[in-house]
């Protein structure tokens, strides 16, 4: 008899849950707009259903979602900033507690830029270089500590996005209605901010990045903690096809700026002026380029040429003339998706060109690599001269002198 009670009380308690589960809509609008569908019952531990906004932004962009959802009672009513180098998470949630009931709209917290004297290392990958950057950043009023938050959408792509930088104090609650948002493994840790007396915070500069050659509209550019400037690179290239001028703007670095930067080669020329900026996205001044090749200068270099690789076997000479008067190695390599393509020039070039070193233009599937290297002034068929004079005089001691 006992045990038949403790059965029909088993059973009711299993049609109450049923009869009084929440239930309620779960949808996801791209657009910061109430989205519509049928009711669904809840699971697990959510006692509410609940309404979460986000709108993240850079200095080029800004995308809103907002996802109706079964929730739990600690997650209502939150809002909060999470923020790292030129990007920023606002969110803001709102809940109501009975079957297909519908929350308000969520409200974000006022916009502000007021400080509060706390900072915090703010990494994030840039342009598809393989080293995470690090920066330090101020935080907000109310970002009181240091967040890291990465995804993990499958095993064959186990972090598609890592970020770390300042936030507000309740992260915790939203770490799984970001995951339902992005069907994806979602983890956030936290830790104190520090005091501005014990991390300085990092200069950010922001530039428009625009290449012609990979066809890309002009759009924001996260600089590299040492680029501090907004670069312009004005180039005419002469070669078989004709003359041409190209424009490139991207971040850059102050010993690039004021550049005149001519490689020559006989099969190819190159003519740069370059010129800078300092503040945020702004436009460099432009200027025309020319070239007048000038007299033999003395100078003899190295000569050699290949459109499409790296390899570069060729030991011509040519006279270098103008001023320019040091042996060049120019090696650009464009990326457009998995397609890659190496250009390399070897052969004369001005002292400008030294200083220019290294450059980096573009996004992870896009971009624009230079590298140019110098050998110095010395005339390259008199060096190879005195290196064989110098071979041929220790070639002898080596084949009579056998040592102690």
């Amino acid at each position: 008899m006992k045990t038949y009670i403790c059965l029909l009380y088993f059973i009711y308690s299993i049609k109450l849950h049923t009869v009084y589960a929440l239930s309620c809509t779960i949808c996801l609008n791209p657009r910061l707009e109430m989205c519509h569908r049928n009711s669904v019952p809840c699971a697990g531990d959510s006692n509410v259903c609940i309404t979460f906004a986000t709108n993240i932004s850079g200095f080029t962009f800004t995308n809103s979602m907002l996802k109706r959802d079964c929730g739990r009672l600690s997650q209502c009513d939150l809002q909060g900033t999470m923020t790292s180098v030129a990007t920023r998470l606002n969110f803001a949630t709102t809940c109501c507690n009975t079957s297909s009931c519908t929350p308000p709209l969520p409200t974000y917290l006022p916009v502000t830029e007021k400080k509060n004297g706390l900072v915090c290392p703010a990494s994030v990958s840039i342009r598809g270089i393989a080293n995470t950057a690090e920066y330090n950043i101020e935080c907000l009023e109310h970002e009181t500590q240091c967040f890291t938050y990465s995804d993990v959408v499958s095993a064959r792509n186990p972090s598609s996005f890592y970020l770390t930088g300042c936030a507000s104090k309740n992260l915790s609650e939203i770490e799984s209605l970001i995951s339902r948002i992005k069907s994806c493994d979602v983890t956030i840790s936290t830790s104190e901010a520090f005091p501005q007396d014990s991390l300085m915070p990092s200069f950010v500069q922001t530039c428009n990045f625009q290449h012609g050659k990979i066809n890309m509209k002009s759009f924001g550019d996260l600089c590299l903690p040492d680029e501090d400037v907004c670069f312009s690179e004005h180039t005419l290239v002469a070669d078989a096809g004709g003359v041409k001028k190209e424009n490139l703007q991207r971040c850059g670095k102050s010993r690039q700026c004021d550049l005149f930067i001519a490689i020559s080669h006989p099969n190819k020329t190159i003519i740069t002026n370059t010129s800078c900026c300092k503040t945020q996205h702004c436009s460099p001044p432009t200027s025309d380029v020319s070239w007048e090749p000038g007299v033999e200068n003395g100078v003899t270099c190295r000569s050699c040429y290949s459109a499409h690789s790296s390899d570069c076997d060729s030991y011509d000479t040519m006279s270098c003339t103008g001023i320019m008067d040091r042996c060049i190695t120019y090696t650009q390599t464009l990326r457009i998706g998995q397609i890659k393509q190496t250009e390399v020039i070897i052969g004369c070039g001005t002292s400008d060109a030294c200083t220019y070193g290294w450059s980096f233009a573009g996004s992870a599937n896009q971009n624009v690599e230079v590298n140019i290297t110098c050998t110095g002034t010395g005339n390259f068929i008199h060096n190879n001269i005195l290196v064989l004079i110098l071979l041929v005089s220790i070639i002898p001691v080596k084949l009579f002198y056998n040592g102690p």
